[in-house]
């Protein structure tokens, strides 16, 4: 039989007197944190899975405008229902040099004393992920290619995008909009379009799993549309090769030394875009050292 949250409530009160009394053994309080801890982690997983479709909703009605609040479905140190001592958290530096810029750790003592976790693959998404401190970054391995190539920068559009309707109705990306432009502005487009390498999908630009899912295409058609990367953007903009080429698509922020100014740059707004590169490149990396490791190039971990 389903337990509801009045059934939870009335349990939790029910310990609480009997502590506050102090008429329990040790071995009933065990049994009790227990099942309390169960009630804490079913009632979690209820509330992650509402906050996520609630920012999936959110995010379609507010899509084109680029703004909405987002629910954050995993609770922090602070919150009533985390178990506290489960998941002790502290704050430590990411350097001794840089002691203001800090991130929640779980310490221990020693390499063999952190557990080992699981590297994801979502079926729903076609993307492998790990969580971490409750982040998920999902993504996967992209080509490394010239500036200008397919897939290298996120379409701004979404599902609002033309040619990317245009690509999962199976129409040509011209069919139904050249019709509506000036003879200028059907120009400018050819010339653009003549130059972008050839390609079976409309849109040049890259758009994530989620935008399949809202525009009710198989996820299979994300297959062959995974995220690419410039060879620049692993380059950060204030080193000396840098000054030698364009600083589109390069990072703004990754050296020690200025690690601090640059999260300041950061918060400009046309730096948004590289936040979420980060993210894709992240995952592209760790799944290339994955890779090295199972086909033994990495000594320490040989079978």
């Amino acid at each position: 039989m389903d337990i509801t949250l009045r059934d939870y409530l009335a349990a939790a009160d029910s310990i609480q007197n009997n502590v506050i009394k102090a008429n329990m053994r040790a071995e009933d309080l065990s049994r009790d944190m227990i099942s309390l801890r169960t009630g804490i982690k079913m009632i979690q997983a209820v509330a992650k899975k509402m906050a996520d479709v609630s920012n999936m909703i959110q995010q379609v009605i507010d899509y084109s405008n680029h703004q909405y609040t987002r629910i954050d479905p995993y609770p922090r140190s602070d919150s009533h229902a985390v178990v506290r001592y489960l998941y002790p958290e502290e704050e430590r530096p990411v350097s001794y040099t840089h002691a203001n810029i800090k991130l929640n750790v779980k310490s221990v003592r020693d390499t063999p004393d952190i557990p080992t976790s699981a590297l994801y693959y979502i079926k729903d998404l076609d993307q492998f992920a790990v969580n971490i401190n409750g982040v998920v970054i999902k993504g996967n391995v992209g080509n490394v290619a010239d500036y200008g190539s397919e897939r290298t920068a996120w379409c701004e559009y979404g599902t609002c995008c033309k040619a990317f309707q245009n690509a999962i109705q199976g129409r040509s990306a011209s069919q139904g909009s050249s019709a509506d432009k000036s003879a200028k502005e059907s120009a400018k487009e050819n010339a653009k379009e003549s130059a972008r390498p050839k390609s079976n999908f409309a849109c040049h630009y890259y758009h994530p799993p989620e935008d399949y899912i809202r525009a009710g295409a198989p996820i299979e058609k994300y297959h062959e549309a995974h995220r690419n990367f410039t060879a620049g953007s692993w380059i950060t903009a204030n080193t000396l090769n840098a000054k030698k080429q364009s600083k589109h698509f390069m990072r703004h922020i990754g050296s020690l030394d200025t690690l601090a100014s640059d999260l300041h740059t950061m918060q400009k707004r046309q730096y948004h875009d590289e936040v979420a590169t980060r993210e894709d490149q992240l995952m592209h990396d760790l799944l290339i050292y994955m890779i090295l490791i199972r086909n033994g190039y990495v000594e320490r971990y040989r079978e």
